[in-house]
Formats: C-alpha cells, sequence, structure tokens
C-alpha cells in the first residue's frame, strides 16, 4: 500500500502506493446478549465502531481516460448496527430461524473539497426447515423455506429487493 511506484500492466487503469499513508486508529464497541430457554434461542447485538483516518481506494480519471488508482486517507468513519436473531425447534422434525439486521456506514473525506460517503443497509431472513430421522438418525429427507428482504441505500440511490426461494432436498 505505500510503495510509490506506478503499476501500468493495465493500460486503462494504473496503480500506486502512497508513502504518506497515516495509521488507521479503530474505537470498536459490541454489546451482545443471547437468551437459551427450552427449544429457543434470542439474540440481540448492537455495535459502533470510529475510525481515524481510514484507508480508501481512491480512483482519478485524467484526461486521457486512463484512471489512476491509490489508496488515501479519508478524515473518519463510522459504522454501527443492530442484529436481532430468533431459533424455535417446533417439534423434534421442525426447526424456524429468524433474522433482523441494520447497519449505517459514514465515511467523511478532507481530500477533495470534503466528500461524504452514506451507505445504509437493512435486511431479514426467515427460514423453516423440516427433516425427518430414521432409526439411527440420519435426516433423509428435508424441506427448507426461506424468504427475506433486503435494502441497501447509498448516499442519494437506493435499491431494495425482495426474494423468496423456497428449496427441497431429498
Amino acid at each position: 500500500m505505500i510503495n510509490p511506484f506506478i503499476d501500468r500492466s493495465n493500460l486503462e487503469v494504473y496503480r500506486s502506493g502512497n508513502p504518506d499513508l497515516k495509521p488507521e486508529y479503530i474505537n470498536s464497541f459490541d454489546l451482545e446478549y443471547n437468551v437459551n430457554r427450552d427449544k429457543t434461542v434470542l439474540g440481540f447485538t448492537a455495535f459502533y465502531k470510529h475510525i481515524a483516518n481510514p484507508i480508501n481506494s481512491v480512483i482519478l480519471l485524467d484526461d486521457k481516460g486512463i484512471s489512476h488508482m491509490a489508496p488515501q486517507n479519508m478524515s473518519s468513519s463510522q459504522n454501527y448496527g443492530l442484529e436481532f436473531t430468533f431459533e424455535q425447534s417446533i417439534y423434534n422434525w421442525w426447526k424456524i430461524n429468524g433474522n433482523a439486521s441494520f447497519f449505517r456506514n459514514l465515511i467523511r473525506a478532507d481530500v477533495f473539497n470534503t466528500l461524504k460517503n452514506r451507505y445504509t443497509s437493512w435486511g431479514s431472513n426467515f427460514t423453516a426447515d423440516n427433516w425427518r430421522k430414521t432409526e439411527t438418525q440420519v435426516p433423509y429427507f428435508s424441506i427448507s423455506y426461506s424468504f427475506g428482504s433486503n435494502g441497501n441505500s447509498k448516499s442519494s440511490k437506493s435499491i431494495i429487493t425482495n426474494e423468496s426461494k423456497p428449496s427441497t432436498e431429498m
């Protein structure tokens, strides 16, 4: 990352290091709580991370159409999020589980007239597994249904996707 020489092996993208990089300093806090009762497992996680001088790859396009890629220090980065998990055994042969999460990332840069990049992501998933066991306790039949939704938002653009994936295995 600090090698200052330019790699011109790709005629459209020149890569180089940056000998002036400062080290990243990270402060991270995590809080996790789990409950395991009978056939139910619940989990909750919250986290926060602050990074001073995060290193990101920056790409600049020159007037000849060549991209110049090099690592740069940004001013700061903040990441935080929540996650919830759930698992329940209904019967010996049927289990359901689900999760939901939220994640946010904010990067500030004092290079190129103070850039800001925001990224938000969320998702959820629900799965129901059904299996039968023989006398030797080896599963021989399994059905799994999974339903989920995910979303992302990056700066001023937003994309939301939904998916449903039923599957059967024998």
